[in-house]
């Protein structure tokens, strides 16, 4: 799928009916039921959200190209919305790192797993003055992550483009080829980008020039790929004559042998006519695939738009069908976007007949090689140009068709998503289900302590792997509450707190497999949190209650002796205090109870607190890095997101790691971070904050921590 320019094109009569058409009459397969309507939490006039919808499960990314980020400047933005078995929810918002107004970011997106592509296709190079200036050059941008918490990873912008090639017009992504059309320019600049994600990021890119060099063809406005084939329409190019007046349009087969891409041929329509701008959208699964004939309004008579589906085995393509929504020899704005699931097909329709004026969807569904329509979907909102029909997206539980001219409490053009559903179809995440994790990123040795709820809402530990596998419950237990895990130097052991509501909390230890419990004695009235073992495994550090209104860090032999004050001169609270990896101090969280929360350290022995930071917003969850010579810790800003922040050891500048996250910790060897996100879930990205990958999306999660 892709975001698509509004041609106007004249049309002409030119019939020649090859196969049978499939109509428009209704037949008794499942419907789409209205699943509610997606708008952006921070909408406005001119956003045009839904220009582009992507979907992946329950994931789906929509953009807005005209959202602003200051008055006067609309670089676009792509939001995320992850659908809770009930109703879609926004999770967070996608912008550019170096978006400019009118970059149009947000036109194309692309969503396969935890790899985000959004197309800016108005995006300049350079600056003015600069030899390579230009406008609309175009840029995509990629994404790793899931649910509220993503990282830009990369901007793609070919060092070839021109002016006006708008770049990132149109994407296809299967999650190892991506393919990116710059179908506009001059005449001899249309081509397409094919890149490879790899491992640390993306090769490539392997660019095809136009085949018909000569003439404004578009090649490029509509793409796919799957697999080992990409497709690659030229809705300009007239099969017989180049400098036709209105043209029929033609999609080019490319073919990957090896590691080699190139040209495999072309497909066309059976009974092609002058101006049907066959092409202008393609959908392909690897087997079937769907190619809509636009077709816009010009002189009359006009025609309808079709559908053509095609088959392929080996190198041989077989026109199977032709869909002809509603039958109606006459046409208004014909088919504009076309969308493929398994079995079933949906074909969007802006102004369609009898009335010319309401938006509508034609859904069909596949039965061995017959294609039958249900009823058509109009546009909830009536006959009222909402650009309804105009973007698709579909999975086998969902549908979504944006409307990015929807006015919304008379907000004009601030857009929206009609979303629809299949009835009886089971949606959202079971809790244990894995998570792979992305290319690029490999999966260490180590499991992941953290604390969650089970079942019956109660607050158990959590192990689990880091690439999302073999999640279990260690603890088990009720009425018991157990919070913030900590490995032992050794990983053979673990740390943690239990609590009842009626009895005192405990400072305990077990093996990995919840045996061996060992409770630390300690004064009932301390009520320990957040433990934190010593390098050499002999002691515990744990905040302590100490009076009513302070809490202190303590160290402690794992029987219950030595217990010290290390912050008894301080005036406010401690939290989270955690080693250094040489066993010299602690490092803790500081609230003085007048000012936002600060990082401090304290001698593991002795010596005074002395402040690491002083500044005006809170402080939380810090680390040291395993080589000692970093702190990552997380801040909070003044709408009350979340980031991961690191800064040398001794203080100074801090480096922003990753937004939209929280209560991060190194792996063992320090080349990645588990993180939760500021939203939830259970996420690790690689040390730079890059290659995010979920490991459980379930929301309420907690300190995690990596086994050693």
């Amino acid at each position: 799928m892709f975001a698509r320019r509004f041609l106007s094109l004249c049309l002409i009569l030119l019939l020649s009916l090859l196969l049978p058409v499939v109509g428009g009459q209704a037949a008794p397969v499942d419907e789409w039921s209205p699943a509610g309507t997606l708008t952006a939490a921070d909408g406005g006039a001119l956003h045009h959200f839904g220009v582009a919808v992507t979907i992946d499960g329950n994931t789906a990314i929509v953009g807005a190209p005209g959202w602003p980020s200051a008055p006067g400047a609309r670089p676009g933005a792509a939001y995320v919305f992850t659908h809770n078995g009930t109703t879609w929810v926004e999770r967070t918002r996608l912008t550019a790192s170096d978006g400019q107004h009118g970059d149009a970011f947000g036109n194309s997106t692309m969503l396969v797993g935890n790899v985000a592509i959004v197309g800016a296709s108005q995006a300049r190079r350079g600056k003015p003055g600069d030899p390579d200036f230009g406008y609309g050059v175009g840029a995509v941008y990629s994404y790793t992550g899931s649910g509220a918490t993503w990282n830009q990873e990369a901007k793609l912008m070919p060092v070839d483009l021109v002016e006006g090639n708008l770049f990132g017009a149109s994407l296809a992504f299967d999650g190892e080829t991506l393919v990116v059309g710059a179908p506009y320019g001059d005449t001899g600049h249309e081509a397409v980008y094919f890149y490879t994600r790899r491992a640390g990021g993306w090769d490539g890119p392997v660019k095809f020039a136009s085949p018909e060099p000569t003439v404004d063809n578009d090649f490029g406005e509509g793409v796919a790929v799957a697999g080992d084939l990409a497709l690659v329409g030229a809705p300009g190019i007239d099969c017989c004559d180049a400098h036709a007046a209105f043209t029929k349009g033609i999609v080019y087969v490319f073919a990957r042998h090896g590691d080699v891409w190139s040209p495999a041929g072309t497909l066309s329509p059976s009974d092609g006519r002058l101006g049907d701008n066959f092409g202008c959208d393609i959908a392909f699964n690897g087997a079937t695939a769907v190619v809509a004939a636009c077709q816009a309004n010009g002189v009359a008579p006009m025609h309808p738009g079709y559908a053509y589906v095609f088959s392929h085995a080996g190198d041989i393509w077989t026109q199977t069908a032709r869909l002809e929504p509603e039958g109606d020899a006459t046409g208004s704005f014909g088919i504009r976007a076309v969308a493929l699931a398994g079995d079933q097909l949906v074909l969007g329709w802006p102004s369609a007949p009898p009335d010319y004026s309401t938006d509508r969807l034609y859904p069909y569904t596949r039965d061995g090689a017959t294609w039958t329509a249900s009823e058509p979907i109009e546009s909830p909102d009536g006959p009222e140009d909402t650009g309804f029909g105009w973007h698709l997206a579909l999975s086998e539980t969902h549908l979504l068709a944006g409307a990015p001219y929807r006015a919304k409490l008379n907000v004009a053009e601030q857009g929206g998503v009609h979303a629809y559903g299949q009835p009886g179809a089971t949606t959202g995440h079971a809790i244990y289900a894995p998570i792979i994790a992305s290319p690029g990123l490999e999966s260490p040795d180590g499991l992941i302590a953290y604390e969650g709820f089970d079942a019956n809402e109660q607050r158990d530990i959590f192990l689990i792997r880091p690439d999302g596998t073999g999640k279990l419950n260690l603890t088990h237990s009720t009425p018991q509450r157990e919070a913030s895990p900590a490995w032992s130097p050794d990983g053979a052991r673990l740390a943690f707190t239990e609590s009842t509501p009626t009895g005192p909390t405990l400072l305990v230890t077990t093996n990995t497999g919840g045996g061996d419990r060992r409770v630390v004695p300690l004064d009932d009235e301390l009520y320990p949190h957040s433990p934190a073992w010593s390098p050499d495994g002999s002691r515990l550090a744990f905040v302590g209650r100490t009076g009513a209104t302070r809490n202190d860090v303590y160290v402690v032999n794992l029987d219950g002796s030595g217990l010290v004050n290390r912050t008894p001169t301080m005036a406010g609270r401690a939290q989270s205090p955690r080693w250094s990896p040489d066993g010299t101090k602690l490092l803790f969280v500081y609230d003085s109870g007048s000012g936002p929360l600060q990082l401090a350290v304290v001698g593991a022995t002795s010596g005074n607190v002395v402040m690491l930071t002083d500044d005006d917003i809170p402080h939380g969850s810090p680390d040291w890095s395993p080589d000692g010579t970093r702190i990552l810790f997380s801040t909070q800003a003044g709408d009350f997101t979340q980031s991961l922040m690191t800064m040398p050891a001794g203080g100074g500048e801090p480096t922003l790691l990753l937004a939209n996250a929280t209560m991060g910790r190194w792996s063992p060897d320090g080349t990645q971070l588990v993180f939760v996100g500021d939203d939830g879930g259970l996420f690790r990205a690689a040390a730079d904050g890059s290659h995010v990958t979920p490991i459980d999306e379930t929301p309420d999660v907690f300190s995690p921590d990596w086994q050693p």
